[in-house]
């Protein structure tokens, strides 16, 4: 009888849903990883170790230089703050926090929803690049780790150069 109970309290267990902590990823343009649950800048993964690797065959989404792209992510659960979404002219790879925070190209927006689909236009820069970083980040207020990363690897073509 005993053995029973054991077994019906393991189901029981197996069938308790289970919460993530979760809060940002990038939608468009695909981000280099899914995890919306990514807290090691600057892209929430990274290359050769840490919590979350980077997958080495990332997407690659490309834009013409000095155009206005729509970048969306979603906000899986809502905190005060907001949000930054920054390029660097660095390989995800190669990438680091201060090329983000020092970027030219930045913009930081308000996290005025509670969750759900946020969408931004960003000019992206006049110069072409073969292999750069475009990031979301999300500001907490308050929190004792206060942000979440996601980044997208993109290449900027000249004007008429795109595929």
């Amino acid at each position: 009888m005993q053995k029973q109970s054991v077994l019906v309290s393991v189901l029981a267990l197996l069938t308790v849903p289970v919460s993530a902590s979760a809060h940002t990823v990038l939608e468009n343009p695909p981000p280099l990883i899914a995890n919306d649950d990514a807290k090691e800048g600057p892209c929430g993964c990274t290359f050769g170790g840490g919590l979350i690797e980077c997958p080495a065959d990332y997407t690659i989404t490309e834009v013409e230089a000095g155009s206005e792209i729509t970048v969306s992510w979603i906000e899986t659960v809502d905190h005060e703050g907001d949000f930054r979404i920054a390029y660097a002219p660095v390989a995800p790879e190669l990438a680091t926090v201060a090329d983000f925070d020092d970027a030219a190209a930045q913009v930081t927006l308000p996290d005025d929803m509670a969750g759900g689909l946020f969408t931004a236009t960003f000019t992206v820069p006049n110069t072409p690049c073969d292999l750069c970083t475009l990031q979301v980040r999300q500001n907490m207020v308050g929190a004792p780790e206060p942000f979440y990363f996601t980044c997208a690897a993109v290449r900027i073509v000249a004007p008429g150069e795109g595929g």
